[in-house]
């Protein structure tokens, strides 16, 4: 907001300095400034808690599919596994840790 004062005549010089010449201000690290990266950061995780979610569901999805659908599976998960290797890496191991049961050849075609 403008300061009304600045926007009458100014009766001094010291007046008519203090109104012409902007104010700077500093910003610095606060809880206000870091709530507004709140809804980014926000995004960003369920953007990749979507992705792993996805991932685990082919994963399962393997146990049943067919062969057609198992290399469509696979495809999924390579493509996905370009963009977030990490992600897709973690995933897939956190699978194979609660399920001992999945075969070998699943294992290396991942």
């Amino acid at each position: 907001t403008k300061d009304s004062s600045c926007m009458k005549v100014p009766q001094d010089s010291a007046h008519r300095d203090r109104c012409s010449h902007p104010t700077t201000i500093i910003l610095h690290k606060s809880q206000s400034s870091q709530a507004t990266l709140m809804p980014q950061e926000h995004r960003m995780f369920m953007t990749e808690a979507y992705s792993a979610a996805t991932c685990f569901k082919m994963l399962q999805d393997m146990n049943s599919a067919d062969p057609f659908h198992l290399k469509y599976i696979i495809k999924k998960i390579k493509n996905m596994a370009h963009g977030s290797p990490k992600l897709v890496m973690e995933t897939i191991h956190d699978y194979f840790i609660d399920n001992p049961e999945i075969s070998s050849r699943h294992k290396f075609r991942l």
